[in-house]
């Protein structure tokens, strides 16, 4: 199986991406960038601009707004 194909299938595997045509699915996985983030780390910080978005396809992450975890 290709690298390509397995960041599709992992796409695919969010819920949020489920029903994606494969057309969708196919450009997200040219557009996407896979990284492993270390437990504890920071990845966005509220009240500041951000132009990423994040998928946990692994794992769990903790939301903090104002301090509280949501």
């Amino acid at each position: 199986m290709s690298q390509s194909s397995n960041k599709a299938e992992r796409i695919r595997s969010l819920a949020l991406f489920r029903t994606a045509s494969d057309t969708a699915v196919e450009h997200l996985s040219s557009a996407i960038d896979e990284v492993s983030i270390d437990a504890g780390t920071t990845v966005i910080n509220q009240g500041r601009r951000h132009t990423e978005g994040f998928a946990v396809s692994e794992g769990t992450a903790e939301v903090l707004v104002d301090g509280e975890v949501v």
